[in-house]
């Protein structure tokens, strides 16, 4: 028997506790792997992610984790960091199948069939029979528009036993294309015996029984699937916001909200649930219902400063920028976060910049930016507030600055693109849009920003070849192929526009854009019963979808064929009851073609019935009341109306323009003045208020208060505006100011005879009279009613 010495124990001891230490290492890995797929099954997210990243904390190269990453990021919606660490993956383990798998899945996600197609030869040369790479390959033959190949080949690999719960989920998409619900639902249904809790098969029974609402057949097997998914993923919003949706397309507005209030209380600490509850009760039951839970969830959790941003979000829809700015004012003194601190001095700067208060949003900026010298949309905005104080170079910077951390954001791109245009460097804004082209190619947004602007420098050629590269990147970008067809038609190649709405009906056979858009574009072509034809089938392919059937009733209503429009009408609202409110528009729109005002008023209050809380309705009642000429009833309709709405901006708006019209000045003039404290960031009402101090009082210290008021106006984009701000520096004496301002209008609108009147003026009145007489010339040959007309002939007399 061997002796065992005390060193000898000693060395055993510690050879045993390093094996238990790696030991214990390989068991939290694999117990990571296996809890960060399981999360991912039941779409947590989140805590999948922490499972992972505890895994690469202990193996940074551990190939599986990467794998699981990818999924998250898919699930997340994040392709750009899922295809990076797929790409990881297969770095570390090179014959990792799942992920050539995911890859190819990517590939098809965004359009890039070629490389789709290549990973799934990768994976079948490895594995001929693998069953997702073949369900791939099918779902490939649809993309490509073979729907027959493609429904083969998923029924033969379901026929071979082998399908995964994906190849039953695309054999069901297949049948839904072909509006085959019941067989869908049926494929779906049998699949789910094998794996009841695969959350994937429970998420595509929920949508199919629920895709039609009136299919008492569908309809009564869909809440059973809601309950069974959300059990079964009790964290996954979506489901819970498909479940709401679902209830709100049967007008089940008390069961909708139902479902709400139970995923609030399934994860009471996930704030997303609760705006998405107060969102809802806003639109369902009103700003005060919605503001009344909002005030309560915040008594509830007084330090959840996301609550509050939604009541300030809520304040601001609803027209109430005070109480907004208040509670953002809040925020920053309440919060220890310096992140919401920021963000509520950021959005407390865009209400100062709108209204006018350019030192405020500059100082509040100075903080965000001293905070976070690199903060976006504190850049951004100031960028913008150096835009109008006219300092375009500096905005440059600023907006260089912002796209370090968002490389190719849209909104970004195209603010630098326009502060180069305004420093006059219009290839710097070339270069600035085509850079960001560069850094995200397959962004359908950036291509169509670059070729518009090529389009604009009359490169139709170039612009062309940029829609072409950008399509290559995403084929289904409807944008693009819009661009495309203006492209063509500005060259006058109409064969080119046609080919393109082929092209785009062939990328997305299942979908009702392709012969919606080949219909506008027939019916712009005059050939008005194709363009119908393409309507109706754009209808039969999205029947819930009111666009098709709303551009057949308007054309057939321009082409005065009233009683077929009328006749679709009535068969739309026999069949589609719960549009009330759109049926009776669109009869009323008819009626107002007809010169029947008598029934367009009543289709319009038929829309005030049917819809009581939408503006239109009440302003198309006072629109045909004033058509009959009675303006004294559209005021008191619009005014009793503002009782029943009194947060909604468009009514006291629409009064104070009737009031105007009416020339009951004065009153208007107090109107808009309500208005501007209301709404102080509110373009039009500081436009049509400095106008009529200027234009109608026009005493000095009213004028000279139009021109505060209207310098706001001097970076507009509207004629109008423009004409506003360069006629009251006309009234104040200022015509070299007046000059430049009114200029910029007349170019914009060149056939506008009030504008071409006040520039005529304008310019007569700073000495150059020659150029002046041809502006009141054009003006006077126009034939318009227009305003001190005897001066501006006085003018043209002048030798």
């Amino acid at each position: 028997m061997p002796i065992i010495t005390v060193r000898t124990r000693l060395l055993l001891g510690a050879v045993a506790l390093a094996l238990a230490a790696c030991g214990s290492k390989e068991d939290r890995i694999e117990s990571g792997l296996k809890k960060g797929a399981e999360f991912a099954r039941q779409s947590d997210w989140d805590k999948a992610g922490v499972e992972v990243r505890n895994v690469l904390q202990i193996d940074p190269k551990n190939a599986r984790a990467y794998l699981i990453a990818a999924q998250v990021s898919e699930g997340q919606r994040e392709p750009k960091r899922a295809y990076g660490q797929y790409l990881k993956a297969l770095e570390l383990e090179p014959s990792l199948i799942d992920a050539k798998t995911g890859l190819a899945r990517l590939y098809l996600f965004v359009g890039d069939l070629a490389r789709a197609e290549s990973s799934v030869k990768d994976v079948l040369a490895a594995e001929p029979a693998n069953v997702v790479a073949r369900t791939l390959q099918a779902a490939i033959l649809a993309r490509e528009g073979k729907a027959a190949e493609a429904l083969a080949l998923a029924k033969q690999v379901m026929a071979d036993g082998k399908a995964t719960a994906d190849t039953s989920l695309l054999l069901a998409g297949l049948h839904a294309n072909q509006g085959e619900w019941q067989p869908a639902l049926a494929v779906v249904e049998a699949a789910l015996k094998t794996e009841p809790r695969h959350l994937g098969l429970l998420q595509a029974a929920v949508e199919l029984a629920s895709a039609r609402p009136q299919d008492a057949a569908l309809a009564d097997k869909a809440v059973g699937f809601f309950q069974r998914a959300t059990a079964e993923a009790p964290k996954n919003q979506e489901l819970w916001l498909a479940w709401t949706r679902y209830h709100l397309g049967r007008k089940e507005i008390d069961k909708a909200e139902a479902v709400l209030r139970n995923a609030v209380k399934a994860q009471p600490e996930d704030g997303k649930r609760t705006l998405a509850l107060v969102e809802f009760l806003q639109s369902a039951r009103g700003v005060d219902v919605a503001e009344k839970q909002y005030r309560q969830s915040i008594a509830d959790k007084p330090r959840d400063m996301a609550l509050r941003f939604g009541l300030a979000n809520l304040y601001r829809s609803s027209n109430r920028p005070a109480d907004a700015q208040k509670l953002l004012q809040e925020i920053i003194e309440l919060s220890d976060d310096v992140p919401n601190v920021v963000a509520a001095r950021t959005q407390l700067a865009a209400y100062r910049l709108a209204a006018g208060l350019r030192d405020e949003a500059s100082s509040l900026l100075a903080q965000v930016l001293k905070a976070n010298p690199r903060d976006s949309a504190a850049l951004v905005l100031r960028a913008r507030l150096q835009l109008q104080a006219g300092n375009p170079r500096d905005a440059v910077i600023d907006l260089r600055a912002a796209l370090r951390d968002q490389p190719g954001a849209v909104e970004v791109v195209q603010l630098l693109a326009q502060a180069h245009r305004t420093a006059g460097e219009p290839q710097l804004a070339r270069d600035a849009l085509a850079e960001a082209v560069k850094a995200r190619p397959e962004d359908a947004g950036l291509r169509a920003l670059l070729a518009a602007d090529m389009a604009d420098a009359k490169d139709i050629k170039g612009a062309l070849s940029e829609v072409d590269a950008g399509l290559k990147a995403a084929p289904q970008a409807t944008r693009l192929y819009d661009l495309k067809v203006q492209l063509a038609l500005a060259q006058n190649d109409p064969a080119l526009a046609l080919k393109t709405l082929e092209q785009l009906k062939l990328q997305r056979p299942g979908d009702a854009v392709g012969p919606l858009r080949m219909g506008q574009f027939l019916a712009g072509q005059k050939r008005f019963d194709a363009a119908l034809k393409e309507y109706d089938a754009a209808a039969t392919l999205a029947p819930a979808d009111t666009t098709p059937y709303m551009a057949a009733v308007g054309l057939l209503g321009g082409l005065k064929r009233y009683d077929e429009a009328q006749a679709r009408i009535q068969a739309r609202m026999k069949a589609d009851p719960r549009n009330l409110a759109l049926h009776h528009q669109l009869t009323g729109e008819l009626a107002m073609m007809r010169r029947d005002l008598a029934g367009a008023e009543k289709a319009y209050r038929d829309v005030v019935a049917a819809a009581p809380t939408a503006t239109n309705g009440y302003l198309n009642v006072a629109q045909v009341l004033g058509a009959k000429g009675d303006g004294a009833a559209a005021l008191a309709w619009l005014s009793d109306a503002e009782k029943t709405l009194p947060t909604e901006r468009a009514l006291p708006l629409a009064r104070a323009e009737w009031l105007t019209r009416l020339r009951r000045h004065d009153e208007a003039i107090t109107l808009y003045d309500q208005l501007h404290q209301r709404f102080p960031e509110d373009i039009t009402v500081v436009n049509n208020l400095a106008y009529l101090l200027a234009e109608i009082k026009g005493d000095r210290s009213s004028t000279e208060r139009a021109l505060t008021l209207a310098s706001r106006l001097a970076d507009s984009s509207n004629a109008g505006h423009l004409d506003s701000l360069g006629w009251i520096h006309y009234r104040l004496g200022q015509y070299d100011k007046a000059v430049p301002v009114l200029e910029k209008a007349v170019a914009m609108a060149p056939g506008s005879a009030i504008l071409n009147l006040h520039l005529g003026k304008a310019l007569v009145k700073s000495g150059n009279a020659v150029r002046g007489r041809e502006f009141l010339r054009k003006a006077l040959d126009s034939k318009v009613d227009l305003p001190n007309l005897d001066e501006a002939r006085s003018m043209l007399n002048r030798a």
